[in-house]
């Protein structure tokens, strides 16, 4: 699909019927599901913390996700990080309560107990025989350990969930001196051992302190090898020669020749394709000199490098003129190749011939477009169908439809009967009635359930147009449609 139409692009359906279809030949991620689990999406590092209590009331619970995030996550004014990019790192805390740990197989599961009345404690197994037959008083004797709570065996976890045995003086002073209790803890429910600094030792527990070692230690343990990239250094508004960057986006000046722009991915100058019917210009003058409808300006679209003529709804809605480094992160780095030659049967859709729907006006559906086709036979996507009534305004489009999608990695091409897969393949197929692009990631985070319709569309991370006047317009009008909703939805 061509740059121009970035803002204007309708459907992600054709990208997520493709995505299940590439799925079956793309070799899955490694995917964790412990008890603590990290995420590397868009340059951000989420650690996932699942707890499970017995024996704890909401204020407890409440105190622990508190002290934990707040802790490990750092003050908004300055917010954990992590590798040379100072990619933003998080931990995240899950909760729920249960009544008996031994059944819990994905939480890690803490019993809470008063600490006078049932202090956690440990010992050999000859005194605890004699704890258990009543001889021995775990709340007085010196031949047991008492503890504020501890995790046993093996006390440390990058994965699988582990038992805790907490009292109710967690995270309360000692010797009047506070100390961060839950926040420890979690360092060992992340891979952390005593004594390794920072949180893990006591005066860093009793200053409330997580040091960069501790964070770059639980990355390394937990997230692999390079979850924060040299690729998320673009866009900090800074050109690193250290990583071989030539510009950056949000760097004044870029420091691109006039008529290039910052490929916000790679940070390489590249010519970006720019149609001007489209609204899409090289430089910013030639924007001005040309943008000339009613409510229409000129900004740079940072994902595709050309500076688009475009109306304010359209701005706001989309990520893609945004100049943050969140916005930078989901850009594509596809979007700056020349595109694919169009059919010569292809009518391109000027912003001037699509007037956008108002949001408060209810929208006449033919009944094809609000009751999605019933497939005809179970093939691997089937499950996918009922996803797309979410966007019942384009349900139906895809039932009957010879497609091809356009990715970094190659082509493909799928053709649908009555909402079924007739026919698929590598490379493009011939005829097609609609063209998608997109990129592998996308797919599977779109098939997994971690990225929206919306938010594909509105990132410009799946688009799509179809082939020839009818389809064009069938397609373009179907997307503003699903643009303006997103927009006034409060999404991307």
């Amino acid at each position: 699909m061509h740059a121009g139409t970035r803002w204007k692009h309708p459907l992600q359906i054709a990208g997520i019927f493709l995505a299940l279809l590439l799925l079956l030949t793309i070799p899955a991620g490694a995917s964790n599901t412990g008890a603590t689990s990290c995420e590397c999406k868009d340059c951000r590092i989420t650690v996932t913390l699942k707890l499970a209590f017995f024996g704890a009331d909401d204020n407890y619970i409440g105190r622990v996700i508190s002290e934990v995030q707040n802790t490990w996550n750092g003050p908004p004014e300055n917010p954990s990080t992590c590798g040379d990019c100072k990619c933003p790192f998080e931990v995240k805390v899950v909760t729920k309560k249960v009544t008996d740990c031994t059944a819990e197989k994905e939480y890690h599961c803490i019993e809470v107990t008063n600490y006078t009345e049932k202090p956690p404690y440990s010992g050999n197994e000859s005194v605890l025989g004699h704890v258990r037959n009543g001889t021995i008083d775990p709340r007085t004797s010196d031949q047991v350990t008492r503890y504020r709570g501890y995790l046993y065996p093996p006390g440390t976890s990058t994965g699988a969930p582990v038992r805790g045995w907490w009292s109710d003086a967690m995270s309360t002073p000692h010797n009047g001196q506070p100390v961060t209790d839950f926040a420890h803890e979690a360092g060992h429910l992340m891979g952390l051992q005593d004594g390794s600094g920072g949180i893990m030792d006591f005066s860093g527990m009793t200053s409330g302190r997580v040091s960069q070692g501790n964070i770059d230690q639980v990355v390394r343990n937990n997230c692999g090898a390079n979850p924060c990239p040299d690729r998320c250094c673009c866009g900090n508004g800074v050109v690193d020669d250290a990583k071989g960057e030539e510009c950056d986006p949000l760097a004044t000046p870029s420091k691109c020749p006039k008529g290039s722009a910052c490929c916000p991915v790679c940070c390489q100058c590249e010519v970006p394709a720019c149609d001007p019917q489209n609204g899409e210009y090289a430089t910013e003058e030639d924007c001005k000199k040309n943008c000339k409808g009613e409510g229409e300006t000129c900004h740079i679209n940072y994902y595709t490098g050309c500076w688009d003529c475009a109306p304010a709804w359209v701005i706001a809605s989309s990520s893609s003129y945004e100049s943050t480094r969140e916005a930078i992160w989901k850009a594509n780095e596809s979007l700056f190749h020349p595109p694919a030659p169009k059919p010569a049967n292809m009518t391109t859709l000027k912003p001037a011939d699509i007037t956008p729907p108002k949001p408060a006006t209810t929208i006449p559906l033919r009944q094809a477009d609000t009751i999605p086709p019933k497939p005809v036979n179970k093939t691997p996507l089937s499950g996918l169908l009922s996803s797309v009534n979410d966007v019942p305004v384009v349900s139906g489009f895809l039932a009957n439809e010879r497609i091809n999608m356009h990715l970094p990695e190659g082509e493909y091409h799928v053709t649908t009967r009555d909402g079924s897969i007739t026919e698929s393949g590598d490379g493009s197929g011939t005829d097609p009635t609609v063209n998608v692009w997109s990129d592998e990631e996308t797919l599977r985070q779109i098939a997994d359930g971690d990225l929206s319709f919306e938010e594909a569309v509105s990132s410009d991370r799946v688009r799509f147009e179809g082939v020839g006047l009818v389809n064009s317009l069938k397609f373009a009008v179907s997307g503003l449609i699903v643009k303006v909703k997103t927009a006034f939805s409060g999404g991307e």
